[in-house]
């Protein structure tokens, strides 16, 4: 018979494993739109060219479409690498440097259990090997080294420990849609240097929506939410001044950033 609480416990287990890969296969396949491809190929070319017609940067509205093509592949393939760390690469690393916690934690007690060893005691209860020279006069020896070593391995630990905690479990939260609009608003921002207008944020919206379909990443329209609805609300809460007012202040800054010297690349 098993224990008390040991059925609970391995029916735990068993729904946790089975909600992992479901969460890993949320991650799309990273994909790239064909920049020769013929205008109208993709749900962005439309946006794309009303976006120059606003003023966008471009020699023509055919280059623009592609660049902008290009530029949302980018963007699209670096939502999906944040969502990869977080829900592949960022666990392993977690559980790595949770160990090198635990190793340090005892080879910090194993250093204090040695700390009032004296120089002098271990040079009389030691012995040279063969084949090895003492050091040269006024050098210090393999002994002197030693008990430097430990003392800094004992500062450096210590230090560790009071600037550095082990982080926690991140939030349940979805990197790969905030990781794309981020990367989306940065391909705005780097296009678009006109004044604001009512239309903007609405221009925006349309070109995530649009790429969003263009990648195929998974929508919420099965679960009886329009597609648009769903990415304005999670715009509304990444960019509550709004994506014109988030723009123009970003690009206030980068001008001044430019104007002083400042070089963050």
């Amino acid at each position: 018979m098993s224990p008390a609480g040991t059925d609970h416990h391995f029916s735990g287990k068993r729904k946790l494993q089975a909600r992992r890969p479901k969460r890993q296969r949320s991650i799309p396949e990273a994909a790239w739109l064909a920049e020769d491809a013929a205008i109208g190929t993709y749900f962005i070319d439309s946006v794309a060219e009303e976006l120059f017609a606003a003023g966008a940067k471009g020699e023509s509205a055919t280059k623009f479409v592609r660049t902008l093509r290009h530029e949302m592949s980018l963007a699209s393939r670096f939502a999906v690498m944040t969502a990869e760390n977080h829900f592949v690469n960022e666990p392993r690393w977690r559980a790595l440097t949770k160990r090198l916690f635990g190793d340090l934690a005892k080879i910090q007690k194993l250093i204090e259990r040695n700390a009032n060893l004296d120089r002098m005691n271990i040079f009389l209860t030691t012995k040279r090997n063969r084949g090895r020279p003492p050091p040269l006069r006024d050098e210090p020896d393999e002994i002197d080294n030693l008990l430097a070593a430990l003392q800094r391995m004992r500062d450096v630990t210590k230090d560790f420990f009071s600037t550095r905690t082990l982080q926690g479990r991140p939030g349940n939260y979805d990197p790969l849609t905030r990781g794309f609009i981020y990367e989306v608003f940065e391909v705005w921002s780097k296009v678009l240097w006109v004044a604001g207008s009512n239309e903007e944020d609405h221009l925006f919206l349309r070109l995530l929506v649009a790429a969003w379909r263009d990648f195929e990443f998974p929508t919420r329209e099965q679960h009886g939410q329009r597609l648009e609805d769903w990415l304005a609300d999670r715009l509304r809460k990444q960019f509550p001044e709004g994506i014109c007012s988030a723009r123009l202040s970003g690009q206030d800054e980068a001008l001044y950033n430019a104007w002083m010297g400042f070089d963050f690349n």
